[in-house]
């Protein structure tokens, strides 16, 4: 595929999702979203989890479509996008195997209390 026919091909799927076609939303999904939700499992090492954080990159961009401003190519703009929730869910999922961690330590510091008595 030339290029700069896949450039105005996606000026022109941007056009449409922006005007809220959803035949062009369907056409955007399918052809980045392999691509996309790779970079999410590489990240991730999840297969349900990378699912998530496509769908949930997708709402994103469609959402902000027309705020794109062109400055970089739509897929390296739409990577990005993935990156942020891939990191935002790592740091979630962190966060809370840290508060499961800290739960199980109090659990069993109660426990060695209980039979210390």
């Amino acid at each position: 595929m030339n290029p700069a026919t896949n450039i105005n091909n996606d000026d022109e799927l941007i056009l449409r999702c922006i005007r809220q076609d959803r035949n062009a939303q369907h056409e955007l999904y399918e052809k980045y979203k392999r691509a996309l939700y790779t970079r999410a499992f590489r990240m991730i090492n999840n297969k349900e989890y990378a699912h998530d954080v496509l769908q949930e990159s997708f709402i994103e961009i469609f959402h902000d479509l027309r705020n794109y401003r062109g400055d970089s190519g739509l897929f390296s703009w739409m990577k990005t996008i993935v990156y942020r929730k891939s990191l935002l869910h790592i740091k979630v999922e962190n966060r809370f195997k840290e508060y499961e961690s800290e739960r199980y330590d109090d659990e069993i510091a109660w426990r060695d209390d209980l039979t210390a008595e």
